[in-house]
């Protein structure tokens, strides 16, 4: 799993990024609980409907949905949060963007209220090869 960091909206964060397919089908439950300021970053090559579930989770994320991260210089990219979901403690529940995405952000509900993140957030990122 490679990492990253970031800011959202000037707050600095740590982003995981799944490599292979499991990475991405484990998500969160690859590392346990996140940090107040951890996340992850799901990166596709194409836009997509997406959708996750949070079961084994014990916590409240906010997934939030960007249509797509621009190359801004070597290694950095930029990309603005264009919808926002929840996924509940422990739901199989799946919830999906209801706009084409190639990114997904996974940062915790409580860190994402605290610092009024959301629609509209800046999310710059520096991803090394």
């Amino acid at each position: 799993m490679k990492h990253a960091e970031g800011l959202i909206d000037s707050i600095p964060i740590f982003l995981y990024i799944p490599e292979g397919i499991e990475e991405y089908r484990e998500g969160i439950r690859c590392t346990g609980m996140l940090l107040d300021t951890e996340g992850y970053l799901f990166m596709f090559d194409t836009s997509l409907l997406l959708t996750f579930e949070n079961s084994g989770v014990n916590a409240d994320i906010s997934l939030l949905f960007l249509p797509q991260l621009r190359e801004i210089g070597a290694d950095k990219y930029m990309g603005v949060i264009s919808e926002r979901k929840l996924l509940k403690a422990n739901s199989p529940d799946p919830v999906s963007s209801d706009q084409l995405s190639a990114c997904a952000l996974e940062l915790t509900a409580e860190f994402c209220a605290r610092y009024k993140i959301g629609v509209g957030s800046i999310l710059s990122v520096d991803i090394e090869e």
